[in-house]
Order: structure tokens, then sequence, then C-alpha cells
């Protein structure tokens, strides 16, 4: 008789939920497990050679949205998904080309993520040597055996014989040594460690036999701890009966997650009984299997969702995550085509999709899943997960994709401004426009920037978009145009009540008036941006705004020169910024680019040392010990070895940062720099570095190329405000100012 399942019977979230999802376990004897023979669910490998689509970036988000959802079925489907397969490959090796490993061996696990049981195919990883490259080795430092396993395997069928091929080999020897040590530890540890193994290799390597293989490993692992329970087998040692608890607890919840990983319920069912091993499944884990099973059941999919998303269970079992992420992985496939049209049946897989590197999917997932109709509340959260796609790609330094995610999201962005939902969405569509301006104006595409700015100002004016709009205008050296943008953003801060904002955009008045030479007009922002900024460091608030109100001074009194009180402002700010990393980055950026304007080694020193102290990720670090470096060699004093080993400290990068690591280091010369540069932002900071250290060198003509870094339509990057400063300094404009009667510096 079938189990029925009630939706309403709820896994428990709290205290309490052992009880529930431990209950079945049993340690009688059993027989000796095997695989289950059910049939895989696609037979890919018996079509005979297929031509993977051609998927671009242009068409991979339709393409896999296609490949999760469609009804494709044979050589149609094995194409689509070879292709798509193929082109995530390729996304997941230009993330471990730009700094960013942990994003693109993320993205590797996707791409194989969407191959099920059966659909392996070689003919999709023809040319995904590099990423596999990295992706194994990244599997290897993090320990994951059964990652490195699949991925050296694949790199063993792929390379032809020579060198490469040779050093894979030999891996995939020592690991073969390295597992042959584990089989002496007792018969239970033996076997929990090949099921690991086994499975997280699955997990990569869809095609049938290694599914079997980890099927029947698991089964094997479980039925070896009942065994040892029943006395049948003797445990060895401690660690052996540690391993027996561990697989009576949790076997049958990672024999479900791998069938789970591939969208299989009635499978890990049918491989637990046929095994003898019915009981180690859970009576609420079953029922909601065979709901899923037999009625596709969206309430039972989304609890099975919900169980293998929870990071609370894994731990307390003690089992493999990577494991319990695939499974939700699939359930959340699963989910959404068992209830396509609906939030809930959305909303875990576009958020595991931005997890996967496949961010301009999770779009269309989300405007299919409020076709039924949705509360503003179900819209803000697809913008806001939409949203934070958007910024999460440009930050792993693939723009372009962060330009599909947007441009993927105009469908949301449309409903969010029609009539039942205007002003009731945040994040709002302004605000999103806002935010994707800015990250083409940062990246030097004006062009795309200022259209989305005005059009963000002109639905939900703020003092973000009318800075950066400034921001743009000053690149185009139209002053009137940008004192215009700094004008109403004053007036908005003003009317807002913030004083910091107030104070930051006189400091940019000030800046602007400077620069084109109006020295009274000067003189007047700089007095207001110092009220404005002492009035917020007397506000009193703690945390963040205390220490972006003190750094923000720090700045404004670079301007009038007086070193102790920048001293104390910039202690103040660390002080206060200890416990929040963003303002803590911030503030060590500030410091040490304020250094090397003014020549503190000191203070660039102090820097530093915060930033290895606060373990700032490698495309931070490197600004910061590039600037200390540069100081050092403008000063002709001796270094004190920080540079050197924060350089050290950094593992060895292929993208932007390891190429101006290697720079400091001479190990690449100055054309090198400047042809390994790909976009306007890099091109500009390229153009800094080598200009100045031309400068240090003793040449005279480079102000011509700081004007130029000055001019770069990278708006907001530091080394054109350094640039500025520079030029300021060396012209006499930025002297003279001086403190106002009656104020007194803290």
């Amino acid at each position: 008789m079938q189990r029925a399942y009630s939706p309403s019977r709820q896994f428990p979230r709290h205290t309490g939920i052992w009880a529930a999802l431990l209950l079945g376990v049993s340690l009688t004897a059993c027989a000796a497990p095997h695989a289950s023979t059910k049939p895989a669910r696609s037979a890919a490998s018996d079509l005979g050679p297929i031509t993977p689509a051609t998927v671009d970036d242009a068409a991979f988000a339709p393409s896999a949205y296609r490949v999760l959802v469609g009804a494709d079925t044979g050589k149609v489907r094995a194409s689509l998904l070879a292709g798509v397969v193929a082109r995530a490959l390729e996304r997941a090796r230009l993330r471990f080309d730009s700094d960013h490993p942990e994003t693109g061996y993320a993205a590797l696990q996707g791409a194989f993520f969407l191959m099920r049981r059966g659909e392996y195919r070689r003919e999709g990883l023809l040319h995904a040597a590099p990423a596999l490259t990295e992706g194994a080795a990244a599997a290897a430092r993090l320990g994951e055996e059964g990652y490195a396993l699949a991925l050296y395997s694949m790199l063993s069928d792929l390379l032809p014989p020579g060198p490469s091929r040779e050093d894979v080999q030999t891996h995939l020897a020592a690991m073969a040594s390295f597992q042959a040590l584990t089989d002496q530890s007792g018969p239970i540890v033996a076997a929990g460690s090949d099921a690991r193994v086994a499975a997280e290799r699955a997990l990569l390597d869809s095609s049938d036999q290694a599914f079997r293989d980890a099927s029947q490993r698991l089964l094997e692992w479980v039925g070896k701890a009942r065994a040892a329970g029943a006395g049948d087998i003797t445990a060895h040692s401690n660690a052996d009966r540690e391993e027996a608890y561990h697989a009576l607890r949790g076997g049958g919840y990672s024999l479900v997650a791998l069938y789970l990983r591939h969208g299989d319920p009635l499978g890990a069912l049918t491989a637990a009984d046929d095994a003898g091993l019915d009981r180690a499944i859970s009576p609420d884990l079953r029922a909601r299997l065979e709901a899923c099973a037999q009625d596709d059941d969206p309430d039972a999919w989304l609890d099975l969702y919900r169980l293998y998303d929870s990071r609370e269970v894994y731990t307390a079992l003690s089992l493999d995550q990577r494991l319990f992420e695939s499974a939700a992985f699939g359930a959340a496939v699963s989910l959404f085509r068992a209830e396509p049209g609906s939030f809930r049946g959305a909303m875990p897989l576009a958020s595991r999709l931005v997890d996967y590197g496949m961010a301009e999917v999770a779009p269309l997932v989300l405007a299919s899943g409020l076709a039924r109709g949705a509360s503003p509340e179900q819209l803000a959260a697809a913008l806001a997960l939409a949203l934070n796609a958007t910024v999460g790609e440009a930050e792993a330094g693939q723009h372009d994709a962060a330009r599909r995610v947007f441009e993927a999201s105009g469908p949301l962005l449309e409903l969010a401004s029609s009539k039942p939902f205007a002003g009731r969405v945040s994040p709002s569509p302004a605000r999103f426009r806002y935010v994707m301006g800015a990250l083409e104006a940062g990246r030097g595409d004006l062009a795309r920037a200022r259209p989305l700015l005005e059009a963000a100002v002109q639905e939900e004016p703020s003092v973000d978009a009318l800075r950066v709009l400034a921001a743009i205008a000053r690149q185009k050296r139209d002053v009137p145009g940008t004192l215009g943008f700094l004008e109403k953003a004053q007036r908005l801060a003003e009317k807002s009540g913030n004083v910091i904002e107030e104070a930051d955009v006189w400091n940019s008045e000030f800046e602007v008036l400077r620069d084109s030479g109006d020295r009274a007009g000067a003189e007047h922002a700089l007095d207001q941006a110092l009220t404005r900024a002492l009035d917020a460091t007397r506000q009193g608030r703690p945390g963040a705004n205390q220490a972006r109100a003190e750094r923000l001074l720090a700045h404004v009194l670079e301007h009038f020169g007086d070193a102790q009180a920048i001293h104390r402002a910039t202690e103040r700010a660390y002080d206060a910024a200890a416990s929040d990393a963003t303002q803590l980055s911030a503030t060590i950026t500030d410091s040490a680019r304020r250094a090397l304007t003014r020549r503190d080694l000191p203070a660039a020193r102090k820097a530093l040392a915060h930033a290895v102290d606060a373990s700032l990720p490698a495309d931070e670090l490197v600004y910061i010990a590039l600037w200390l470096e540069l100081l050092e060699r403008q000063l002709a004093v001796p270094t004190d070895g920080s540079v050197e080993d924060a350089f050290a400290a950094m593992d060895e990068a292929p993208g932007w940062s390891g190429k101006l690591r290697a720079w400091a280091r001479k190990k690449l010369s100055d054309a090198d720099l400047l042809a390994a540069a790909r976009d306007p932002a890099q091109r500009t900071e390229a153009l800094f570095y080598t200009t100045m250290g031309r400068r240090i060198a003793g040449d005279t003509s480079t102000d011509a190329e700081l004007e130029k870094v000055a001019a770069s339509d990278a708006v907001n990057l530091v080394e054109i405000g350094i640039a500025r400063d520079l030029l300021a300094i060396r012209a006499g404009t930025e002297t003279g100012y001086k403190v106002p009667a009656g104020i007194t510096l803290p």
C-alpha cells in the first residue's frame, strides 16, 4: 500500500528536527546491497555521434531555459544540451581567468548540473580543457576528491598525448594511491570514503556508469553499517564505529540526494528497497518521494528542496555539502517543471541559477513564475534577486554577463512600472536602472550609462544617480553641467537630512571648482564641506555611519593640509569601521590613496598592515601594496618588506590583479601591462601606473599622460582621483586653504 502524502506535514525547521528526519533507521541485518537496475532517464549515450548546437552568449539564456524545462528529446535535446554545456564551461573559464576562481568553480558545477543521468556527452567538453584543468586544481585544493577525480578523468580522455596529459595521469595515480591507504582504516571507513568519492564524481560525471557506481557504493556504505550493528561484521576501530553511526543517520539522505540531483525520486526508493534498505529512508522522506514520483506534487518538491537546501541538516548529519546542494538544484528544477507559473515554483531555481553562473537565465524563470499574478512583495523579491545577480556578475569581472542579466530583466522592470505595482516595489525599476548605469559608467561605457541614469533620475531622483551623472559630465569637461547635477544632488541631500551626503557633494563641488580655476567658489564649497563633515561626525552614530563620516572628514581635511587632524580622523575611521568590512575596506583604500598623493610613508605602511590583517581579497590588496611600492620608490627609501610579503601571499592569478602584481614585481614590462588591459578601466589603470613609474624614474613629461588619466571615461576610478590631485598639487591649486576661524578640529 502506498503511503498518502499530506502537504500540511511540513518538515520541522527548528528544535526537534532530528526526531522527524531520522526515524526509520534500523540496526537489523540486511541482505547484501546492490545497485538499482532502473534504466537511465535518458539514453543520450545510445544516440550515436552528435554535433553540439552553436550557442553564443546571446543565445545562452533562452537555450539553457529550454534545456531545463523544454520537451526536446533524442538528438535534438542532446545537441542543444551539449552546446549549452560547452558555452557554460567557456563562461567558467572566463571566471577563472578574472581573479574569481570561486565563481569559476561554481559555474563549472552549474554546467555539469544541466546534464542528468545518462546525458553525459564528450562532444560538449571538446574545447573545455582549460576550464576542467582549473576546476580540477580547485577541487584538489578543497579536498573534494570525487570532483577532482571526475575532472581529471575527463581531462585524461580529452587531452592528446603529451606533458599535460602525463601530468593529469600523475594526479590520477596519486589519488588512487591515497584511496588505497584509506582502505586500510576499516571496512566501514573504507566504504564511506568510497561512497563519498563516487557520489561526488557522479555529481559531475552524469554517465550511467558513474551514477550506478555511486548508488552501489552508497548502498554498500549503509549496508555495512547496519551489518556492523547486527554483529555480522566487526568494526575495526572507533573511526569505524563513528563512520557506522554517520551512515545509519544520514546514509538514506545521501542516497536520496544522489537521485534527486538527477530528478529521480522513484529511483531512490527502488534502489533502497531492492537492496533491502527500505528503512534507511525515513517515513516522512519516503512520503514526499512517492508524492513526487506518482503525482509530480509541487508541495512535495518544495519540501524536498527546503530539506536539501538546509545547512542545518547536512551539518548536523555530517554529510557532504556539495551532495546536498546538488540535490537542492535537482529539486528546484523539478519543482519549476511541476509548477512553472508560480512564484514559489520559480524562486528556488532562479536563486540556484545565480549561484551556479547562469544568472541571466534567472529572469526568464522569474518572469514565468510571476505569470499567474504576483504580489508587490513577490515582484520585489524577484527584482532584488535580479539586481543582486547583476551586481554580482560585475564584481566577478563579468560585465557583459551583468548587462545580459539586466537586459533579461526587462519584463520584470516593465511589470514593476505598471499601474498595479508602480511605487509599491523596492528595489524600484529606477534603482535597478541606476545600478546598471553606474556599472556601465565604472566600466567606461558612458554612452550606455547616461540614458540609464537619466531615466532613473526622471522616474525617481536620487543623490547617487545625480552624482554619477555629475561624474560623467565632469569627464566631458562640462563644468556647468557637472555643477548643475551636483546642485540637484545637494538639494536632495538637504531635503532628506543626510548630512554625510551633503558634505560629500560639497567636497565634489570644491574639486570641480578648484580644477576649473574658480578659487573663491572652491573656498566656499570647501568651507561648507568641512562644516557639514564635522556635523556628520557629531551625530554620534556608531559603526558604518560614523566610519564614513570620519573618513569623509579626513578627505576634506586633505585640502587644508592639516596632517595631524587628518591622522586623528583616519584613526577614528579605522576604529569605527572595525566591525564593518565594507567601511574598513573603504577606509584602508582612502588612507592608502591619500598616503601616495601626500607622500605619507607611515600612513601607507599602516594601510597595508590593516589590509593584510583584514584579509582583503587580492583584487583589493594589490592596489594597497602597489601604492606603497610606488611611494617607497618615490621617496627612495628601503622597503620594510611588507609589500613583498603582501605580493608573495597572493595566489598567482591570471586576471588583472595578477597582471598588476607582475608589473610591480618587474615581471611584466610597461608595454606588456598596457597590452594586457581589456577595457577602458584597465587601460586607464595601466596608463596611470606606467606613467607613475616613469614619473618616479625622473621623466618630467608625464603630466600629459596624467591628464589623459584624469579625463578617462572610466569614471570614479581611484586612479582618476589620484591623477587629479597630483596635477592640482603640481599646479598649486591645492594649497593655501585655511580652516575658517572659529572651527576647532577634533
